[in-house]
């Protein structure tokens, strides 16, 4: 495990690389992205042979995680909106987000909470099932029943 000094002396190192490596990615927070993956560095408990390339892996995990998070929701919320939001017409944005919050408030609180979890939080399965203290065929069950009536809201 590294100590604090450490750890800010590798920072002040490898974190101008490593915004510059991560902006390239094209992802919106890169600059989380990179924090997180100092915070990883100063939690880690084992040896690590190579710091830079412990921290690059860190931060391409991140792109990916990220990369999934956004198109998990890129999938979701179109299907769900019956207008498209244009930026020069914030009228049809309202009547979007009234539409997304009608349709959503006919959903039971565990659907609600497995759509937010799985969609909007981009969570996996596994993770949302940990987070919502529930198994993973209950957490796509009430993802399941969610679509449906999502989709039935939207015809």
């Amino acid at each position: 495990m590294l100590s604090d000094t450490q750890v800010e002396e590798v920072y002040r190192a490898h974190y101008p690389d490593l915004l510059a490596y991560a902006e390239r990615k094209r992802v919106a927070n890169y600059e989380d992205i990179v924090q997180e993956a100092f915070i990883s560095l100063s939690r880690c408990k084992e040896e690590i042979l190579s710091i830079r390339n412990y921290l690059y892996r860190a931060v391409t995990l991140g792109v990916l995680q990220e990369r999934r998070d956004r198109d998990r929701r890129a999938r979701f919320l179109p299907k769900l909106a019956k207008t498209e939001a244009v930026s020069d017409q914030p009228e049809l944005v309202l009547i979007e987000r009234d539409y997304i919050q009608t349709a959503l408030n006919r959903l039971s609180q565990d659907e609600r909470a497995a759509v937010k979890a799985l969609y909007l939080d981009g969570l996996s399965f596994a993770e949302a099932s940990k987070r919502l203290k529930k198994s993973v065929p209950t957490i796509q069950s009430q993802r399941d029943r969610a679509k449906k009536k999502l989709l039935a809201a939207r015809a």
